[in-house]
C-alpha cells in the first residue's frame, strides 16, 4: 500500500504527464501542405540501391571470412550498385515521417557499406589497387545519395563515406598514371555533386514538420540535454571531418597524377588547378587551401582538423603521407600553401 503522501505524488505526476500529452498534441506543428523537397529523379538511385542491397545472397555484416566467395556470389548486386551511383538520387518523400523512417531502406545502405568493405579488402589482398580504389569511390557515391535526406539519413551517408575514405587514403601511392587520373576525376565529380549542409537542415526541418513535432515534449528533451541543435551540431562535425578527408584524398590523387604525368615533383598545390583539379583544394575548417609539406620524396598533405591548429599532420590534423614517384633533384624542401 502506498502512503497518502506518495499516493498524492503519483497522482500529481500522472496529471502532469496527461497535461503534457494534451498540451503537446495541441501545440503540435501542422503537417505542411504539399512537398517542400526537390522533385525525386526517375529512376531514383536511392530506390535502385535499396533494391540491389536486398539481392545480396547473405547479410554482409555476418561475413567474417571467404571474402572472395562473397564477392563472386554477388557480382550482379555490385554491378547494379555501380550503375545506380552514377544516376541522380534523393531520399524518397515516403521516408519523411516516423513510420516511413522505420521502413526507409537505410538498413540496406548499411548492407552496402559492409559489402563494399569486404570487396575492397579482398581486392587489396590481391593487390588489385585500382579496383579497390574504384570500389571505395562507389561507396562514397552511395553515401552521398543517402545524405540527401533528413539528419538520420545524412548520418548514414556520412558513415558510408568515412568507411570508404579511410582505406582509400592508403591506396593513392599505389596507383599508376591512368589509375590516379581516373580516381582524381571521380573525386572531382563527387566534390561537385555534394549538397551544402544547409540543404540537409532544410530536409530535416521538413521531416520534423511531417512528423508533427510535439513542442512541449521537445522542451522536456532539451532539459535532458537531447536538443535538436545538439544533434545537428554533431552531424555537422561528422560531415566536416568527412569533407576534410575527401579534400585531402582528392588532392593527393591529383598530386599523384601530376607527379607521374609531368615527371617532376609538385612544389605547390597552386600548380594543380587546370589539368589536375578544378580549383585549389580547400580545408573545410579554415576555408583556405590545404597544407602541403614535402621532404625529399615524401609528400604530406593535410587539413588542420577540428581544432584549427597547424600541427604538421599530427594530433587531430587530417593527413595523408605518401611517396612521390619521381626522385628529388635537389636538397630536401618543405613547402606550405
Amino acid at each position: 500500500m502506498l502512503s497518502q503522501p506518495k499516493k498524492r505524488t503519483w497522482i500529481t505526476l500522472g496529471v502532469i504527464i496527461a497535461l503534457i500529452l494534451v498540451l503537446g498534441y495541441l501545440s503540435s506543428t501542422p503537417e505542411p501542405e504539399g512537398s517542400l523537397l526537390p522533385p525525386a529523379p526517375n529512376p531514383n538511385s536511392y530506390d535502385l540501391l535499396v533494391k540491389a542491397a536486398n539481392s545480396f545472397t547473405e547479410n554482409p555484416s555476418t561475413v567474417t571470412n571467404n571474402f572472395g566467395q562473397f564477392v563472386t556470389n554477388n557480382l550482379l548486386a555490385f554491378q547494379q550498385i555501380a550503375e545506380a551511383v552514377r544516376l541522380p538520387g534523393e531520399v524518397p518523400e515516403s521516408v519523411y515521417s516516423p513510420t516511413g523512417m522505420t521502413n526507409s531502406g537505410l538498413s540496406e545502405f548499411r548492407k552496402i557499406a559492409y559489402a563494399y568493405r569486404i570487396k575492397g579488402k579482398f581486392e587489396e589482398a590481391n593487390k588489385e589497387w585500382n579496383q579497390a580504389a574504384q570500389t571505395y569511390l562507389q561507396l562514397i557515391q552511395a553515401g552521398q545519395i543517402s545524405e540527401k535526406g533528413p539528419i538520420l539519413a545524412a548520418l548514414v551517408g556520412i558513415s558510408l563515406q568515412s568507411m570508404a575514405l579511410e582505406p582509400l587514403m592508403k591506396l593513392v601511392e599505389k596507383l599508376s598514371l591512368s589509375e590516379s587520373a581516373e580516381l582524381a576525376a571521380g573525386l572531382e565529380i563527387v566534390k561537385s555533386s555534394r549538397i551544402h549542409f544547409d540543404e540537409v537542415i532544410k530536409r530535416e526541418e521538413y521531416f520534423r514538420l511531417k512528423s508533427k513535432p510535439n513542442k512541449l515534449l521537445e522542451g522536456v528533451l532539451r532539459l535532458l540535454g537531447i536538443s535538436q541543435k545538439r544533434i545537428i551540431d554533431k552531424t555537422k562535425a561528422k560531415r566536416e571531418l568527412a569533407t576534410a578527408r575527401l579534400e585531402v584524398v582528392a588532392a593527393a590523387s591529383a598530386v599523384r597524377h601530376y607527379d607521374l604525368k609531368e615527371r617532376k615533383i609538385l612544389r605547390s598545390l597552386d600548380q594543380l588547378p587546370g589539368d589536375y583539379m578544378k580549383s585549389v583544394p580547400l580545408d573545410p575548417y579554415t576555408g583556405k587551401a590545404l597544407l602541403l609539406q614535402r621532404t625529399g620524396r615524401i609528400y604530406l598533405i593535410y587539413s588542420v582538423g577540428p581544432n584549427q591548429k597547424d600541427e604538421k599532420g599530427l594530433e587531430d590534423d587530417i593527413a595523408i603521407l605518401f611517396k612521390a614517384a619521381q626522385e628529388e633533384q635537389s636538397a630536401s624542401v618543405a613547402v606550405e600553401n
